[in-house]
């Protein structure tokens, strides 16, 4: 997703942190190729991450949960 996409600009928004591009392993390349603007968010460490004993802190649960009722509040509620 361009950082000027306007989604972008209001989870940044939100999260009041900035994007960073990383090199990860995801499964958006058919969404890429569609087109369709694509942004990889979620919990928890990439330490962690795509081991055999993959977890998420529990410090990270609750944040998140914040931040997608933020979100389907702005982008499926508001009118």
């Amino acid at each position: 997703m361009p950082n000027n996409h306007n989604m972008l600009k209001i989870i940044k928004n939100l999260l009041d942190k900035k994007a960073q591009t990383v090199n990860y392993c995801t499964e958006e390349a058919p969404f890429i190729q569609m087109r369709c603007p694509t942004l990889i968010l979620g919990p928890g460490s990439i330490e962690q991450a795509h081991q055999p004993d993959e977890f998420i802190e529990l410090k990270y649960i609750k944040p998140t949960i914040e931040l997608l009722a933020q979100m389907i509040s702005h982008f499926c509620l508001k009118k």
